[in-house]
């Protein structure tokens, strides 16, 4: 008698989205994340042109509240305290607790960024931590993320480590290390770029760069795809982690205010191709921050700048600051 044909294996239906094992064969493109710490994975505040960030900290929070006992405030220190009055009030859960310099929520944002990328991908450090004396707190920083990730973290490369003083000079690495990227020998056909930068707590607003001026995100993008050359086909998304608004005194605050959840939903759009294939916005593209105007806070007469802070933040706020239970 005739026997039966031998049972078949299982046919297995193929993952919708390819592994990063197979990214290769399946013609993803390589992604690039170049990721900024300061103002992006924590929030700053710029106090005068050329000055240094205030960090949003529970330190000078703290500080803030305690301002009012001094009688002689004036001038930047007020004016510094008076501007983490309104950052806390805003992002209270972005508070860095004393013992590190990041926020754990935005930690967390920046996972998420780093899982949606496809395929084959390349985180790249562009901060000043970058350098030999922020080692201690980029080994806290790197546990944090490997926390967040569910495994083991680190950069995979760094930009050079060279004089920055400025967004141009931060662009033009940026600029420089895509361009070496894609030159390079076994280079991708496709790249694609996410840039994480609030650009030293700054607008884009017409600063220049190799006789170009940014006063846009589609401008800066453009340029990091000049740079890039044309062996490549690149597509770049910054987000850029700034906004500014004025307190009900006018006072101007600008703030690199780190990853919001907008920043993610961009993110995964762009990384996933939403967005097309070209993956970049015309030079121009998208409107500088909106300057928000708050509410005027009654008069506090004779009370002082703490009363003043105390008003600002409200009880839930500092609670969020200090990570109290009310």
């Amino acid at each position: 008698s005739a026997q039966l044909p031998a049972a078949r294996q299982p046919v297995m239906c193929r993952p919708a989205h390819p592994t990063r094992a197979h990214a290769a064969k399946a013609g993803l493109a390589e992604t690039v994340i170049y990721v900024d710490v300061d103002g992006v994975l924590n929030v700053g505040l710029r106090t005068h042109e050329g000055g240094p960030a205030l960090l949003l900290n529970q330190a000078n929070v703290r500080w803030a509240m305690g301002a009012g006992r001094d009688a002689a405030l004036t001038g930047r220190r007020r004016e510094a305290a008076a501007r983490l009055a309104a950052a806390a009030d805003r992002f209270g859960d972005l508070v860095c607790p004393d013992h590190k310099e990041f926020s754990s929520v935005l930690v967390r944002r920046l996972a998420l960024i780093l899982k949606a990328a496809r395929g084959k991908r390349s985180v790249v450090l562009t901060s000043t931590w970058r350098e030999p004396e922020s080692a201690e707190r980029l080994g806290l920083l790197r546990e944090e993320i490997a926390g967040q990730m569910g495994g083991s973290f680190d950069f995979d490369a760094r930009t050079e480590v060279l004089p920055e003083a400025t967004a141009c000079d931060r662009l033009r690495s940026i600029g420089r290390h895509v361009a070496q990227r894609c030159a390079a020998h076994g280079a991708p056909p496709r790249l694609s770029v996410v840039i994480l930068d609030d650009f030293f707590v700054g607008a884009l607003d017409g600063w220049d760069v190799d006789g170009r001026r940014m006063r846009s995100a589609g401008d800066v993008e453009a340029y990091v795809r000049r740079a890039a050359g044309t062996a490549v086909e690149v597509r770049v998304r910054l987000l850029h982690c700034y906004t500014e608004w004025a307190d009900a005194g006018g006072l101007r605050i600008q703030a690199a205010v780190g990853l919001t959840r907008q920043h993610i939903e961009e993110a995964r759009e762009f990384l996933a191709g939403v967005d097309g294939a070209g993956g970049g916005r015309r030079s121009g593209a998208a409107a500088a921050p909106v300057a928000v105007k708050l509410g005027r806070r009654p008069s506090l007469g004779g009370l002082g700048l703490a009363a003043s802070v105390v008003c600002c933040l409200g009880l839930s706020s500092l609670a969020r600051c200090f990570g109290l239970a009310i």
